[in-house]
């Protein structure tokens, strides 16, 4: 039930506000985003973007290996 309430507010333009205020991102793909602004001037440039979906995650299990010897190699003091 947290779940659907959370996703039905961040889905609001106030969630969506509160979300580029938290982490400076919203849902590009809602009307008004201050994302979807930055993804259409690169388009205009010709920039490729890569779409990653809960199936591209899984297709590639390096990203969480790479990402743990990321953090590894921050946190180990010297």
């Amino acid at each position: 039930m947290a779940g659907k309430l959370y996703t039905t507010f961040i889905l609001t333009a106030e969630g969506q506000e509160l979300a580029y205020d938290t982490w400076k991102t919203d849902l590009h793909l809602l009307p008004g985003s201050r994302m979807g602004a930055l993804v259409a001037d690169y388009k205009k440039r010709d920039v490729k973007f890569k779409e990653v979906t809960a199936d591209w995650w899984r297709a590639h299990p390096e990203i969480d290996a790479g990402k743990s010897e990321l953090i590894k190699i921050l946190t180990t003091k010297e």
